[in-house]
């Protein structure tokens, strides 16, 4: 039962790590935007 708890547990962060990840992306593809344009526009 408490093995199955932490595998649960590291599962659990592991996704959340990998969510964390995919945010951090997107943040980035989305600043890279905004300097894309202000670029553009000077």
């Amino acid at each position: 039962m408490v093995n199955y708890r932490a595998r649960g547990f590291l599962f659990f962060s592991n996704t959340e790590f990998m969510n964390f990840g995919c945010i951090f992306n997107q943040m980035k593809h989305f600043l890279f935007q905004i300097t894309g344009r202000i670029t553009l526009r000077v």
